[in-house]
């Protein structure tokens, strides 16, 4: 999966911060001028490209589409504001709310990778709107919330215990209390008001990981989905983990 895809796994191949670069003011819309044409071209190698190399809202706070382009308002194409446009448009239909900034595709609260994303972004909206879940920025990534809607307050984890679920003696502990690689990317969900679903999207799993979902398995209070890298909505390869309240 490329990196416009998905977000990627570390920094590489972001450009350097250039604090003396050009076009630190925006230009104007009707300025064809200063606005290129964005195409696939952009896209090199599949690593993420700035439309417009000189612009730091590009380079820096632009967003990315499917095809490889980071782009900022005033270099996006028509096509991208309809996108952007139309994926806001369905935003408060999974539970997102408007986080205040105003920027453009940034009105609302998406999670990381469809913050940013927007291949990431419709894959979210197509996982989420047929099931009819919302986003729950309330809900606690712990057995006690999924099961109960009550919140922990960190009760689930100890010196025995990750998620609200027990593991091998010495796995966590109260200086490393999320010693697992599962529970990354982590998003809670409702469904009528109700806690339905923890989601991880970890890049990796190792043998405590593979133990400790065993456990959440063998739960009959839960349901584990379990996906292989590539089929999660977070993308860049990440597994796809849905705990669900049975």
């Amino acid at each position: 999966m490329s990196q416009a895809e998905g977000p990627p796994e570390s920094g590489r191949g972001r450009p350097a911060l250039n604090r003396t670069t050009s076009n630190t003011s925006p230009p104007s819309k009707s300025d064809t001028s200063s606005v290129g044409v964005a195409t696939p071209s952009c896209w090199d190698g599949g690593v993420t490209v700035p439309a417009h190399p000189d612009c730091v809202r590009c380079r820096y706070a632009g967003l990315i589409f499917p095809d490889g382009r980071r782009c900022c308002y005033y270099h996006a194409t028509e096509a991208d504001e309809r996108l952007v446009d139309e994926l806001d448009a369905r935003a408060p239909g999974i539970g997102l709310v408007r986080d205040g900034r105003g920027d453009w595709g940034c009105t609302f609260g998406w999670p990381y990778g469809p913050n940013l994303y927007m291949a990431t972004r419709q894959r979210l909206l197509e996982w989420a709107e047929p099931l009819g879940l919302r986003r729950s920025l309330r809900g606690h990534a712990c057995r006690a919330w999924l099961t109960t809607g009550r919140r922990c307050y960190g009760a689930c984890r100890t010196d025995d215990q990750v998620a609200g679920w027990p593991v091998a003696p010495g796995t966590a502990s109260d200086l490393n209390p999320m010693p697992l690689s599962w529970p990354d990317h982590i998003s809670t969900w409702t469904r009528d008001g109700e806690p339905a679903v923890i989601v991880a999207q970890p890049y990796h799993l190792d043998d405590v990981d593979y133990a400790h979902l065993g456990v959440i398995a063998a739960d009959p209070a839960v349901r584990l989905e379990a996906l292989p890298p590539g089929r999660s909505w977070y993308g860049a390869r990440t597994y796809f983990l849905a705990v669900w309240r049975a």
